[in-house]
């Protein structure tokens, strides 16, 4: 079976629906995507709020005025350009929306400052991680974008979010972002991949972070992983909502998620059959291409449970912390 590289946002397109994974993943060429204003607005927002601190851990602008306004020239290229990170960005409904977003967003950015002002820097930023862990004799790849990484009495990973609903604790505590992001994290400490990420750590971190690694010393992966403190940060807010930590039964279903998929897109991929979960409709990129190839290939493709009588059972985990182990690449040897 060929290598998949997963991430919380690519698990979850697949269960929200295998035709919508096969659209963004596997189809080639790629489909162009076309977000909403709303998804660039969110995209955007992320990168600025690492924009905050210098490298030093200082405060880089002088009030909430000047870092809220600090938007404007960029978000009107993008504007201008209609994309953003490479996305095409949909038509705006009205000739004046991108300056609503505008004015949405400075006031999210004061919000911001008001709430960091006085909070130490973190760790990391708009950090990618990745790792390859081996469970069972089965091998997964994991991969994933962090948005910040704190040290303060041990580490504290914390997620942004655009949207100003908060989700209820029951949304939150099977949220498998939160389940992928200590995992990540977790590995980059015990294999000391860390270190490398962090040389160029603030003075008023430094003894943060020898503590939080001195702490961790002698842990094993899992008792790292659920040691890790969870955040959810509504930028609208101006506040964090703690997020329940993951235990090692947590890590065990996700493995076990990520398995029953893997030997599902095995089987779509050998009849090139990739069903459809209509409930997710509403709100998928590739609506518009999904109906045009369902209405010309109708008798090959199915709803899922008409095509399909069942799957391969996934892999039996054993609770046990030995049979877990991080697979550490080797390293390559040097031409003579």
């Amino acid at each position: 079976m060929a290598k998949i590289v997963w991430s919380a946002h690519k698990l979850k397109y697949f269960q929200q629906c295998p035709r919508k994974y096969y659209y963004k993943y596997e189809k080639k060429p790629r489909l162009e995507e076309i977000i909403p204003p709303h998804f660039a607005r969110g995209i955007f927002l992320h990168k600025w709020v690492t924009k905050f601190y210098k490298s030093d851990g200082t405060l880089k602008y002088k009030s909430a005025k000047a870092f809220a306004n600090s938007i404007k020239g960029p978000w009107r290229r993008i504007v201008k350009q209609g994309k953003i990170q490479g996305q095409k960005i949909e038509k705006w409904e009205w000739e004046n929306t991108p300056y609503i977003i505008e004015a949405q967003m400075i006031r999210i950015l004061k919000t911001i400052y008001n709430f960091y002002e006085k909070q130490i820097p973190p760790l990391l930023k708009e950090q990618r991680l990745k790792t390859e862990l081996e469970l069972e004799g089965r091998i997964f790849y994991l991969t994933g974008q962090l948005d910040e990484v704190r040290v303060d009495n041990g580490f504290i990973i914390r997620d942004h979010k655009t949207k100003g609903k908060i989700p209820k604790d029951s949304v939150l505590n099977f949220d498998i972002q939160f389940t992928f992001y200590p995992l990540l994290l977790a590995s980059a400490i015990k294999s000391g991949s860390l270190d490398s990420l962090v040389l160029k750590v603030p003075e008023i971190l430094k003894e943060k972070l020898e503590l939080a690694l001195e702490k961790m010393q002698g842990k094993s992966l899992l008792e790292i992983a659920k040691s890790i403190k969870l955040e959810y940060h509504p930028l609208s807010r101006g506040k964090v909502i703690p997020v329940k930590t993951r235990t090692p039964k947590d890590f065990y279903d996700l493995f076990n998620d990520l398995a029953e998929a893997e030997d599902e897109i095995e089987q779509y991929k050998a009849i090139d059959v990739w069903p459809r979960k209509k409930f997710s409709c509403g709100e998928c990129f590739f609506s518009d291409t999904c109906n045009e190839d369902f209405k010309e290939g109708r008798k090959k493709i199915k709803m899922q449970g008409e095509l399909f009588g069942g799957f391969s059972k996934p892999i039996k985990i054993k609770e046990k912390e030995k049979t877990f182990r991080i697979r550490f690449p080797r390293k390559k040897k040097k031409k003579a």
